[in-house]
């Protein structure tokens, strides 16, 4: 982190150090240093790589209307940002209160995924 933090006193607009302290950060669950430093490099790169990764961030600290925000942005710069896509789409399924890491094919709770008896009896779990 230290390495990362000098880094960017010597050079303000290295990009790389700045995304490396955000992983870093991250994986530490500290996202409001995370997003300063985020919005702080967007004031010198207005890309579409940053707004992605400020709203990925902004989603796991449940500031779910601010990722919303930040994932258009993305999408306005880059409409083939497909990392924004992907965050997109996983943001509004858990606005919908739906597991975002569920495939659509594994349902949403319609088709027997609570292992009930189905009208015949038989039990859906483990059932071909």
């Amino acid at each position: 982190k230290k390495v990362f933090g000098r880094a960017l006193v010597m050079d303000r607009d290295y990009i790389q150090a700045a995304m490396a302290l955000v992983d870093l950060l991250c994986a530490n669950n500290d996202y409001a240093e995370c997003i300063e430093l985020l919005q702080q490099s967007l004031r010198q790169h207005n890309q579409d790589f940053l707004h992605t990764k400020l709203a990925d961030v902004l989603s796991l600290d449940g500031k779910y209307s601010e990722a919303l925000a930040s994932y258009h942005t993305a999408m306005a710069l880059n409409p083939n940002n497909e990392d924004a896509k992907v965050g997109l789409e996983k943001l509004e399924k858990r606005m919908r209160g739906v597991d975002p890491d569920l495939d659509e094919d594994e349902g949403d709770g319609e088709e027997g995924e609570t292992g009930e008896a189905s009208p015949d009896g038989a039990s859906s779990w483990g059932a071909a």
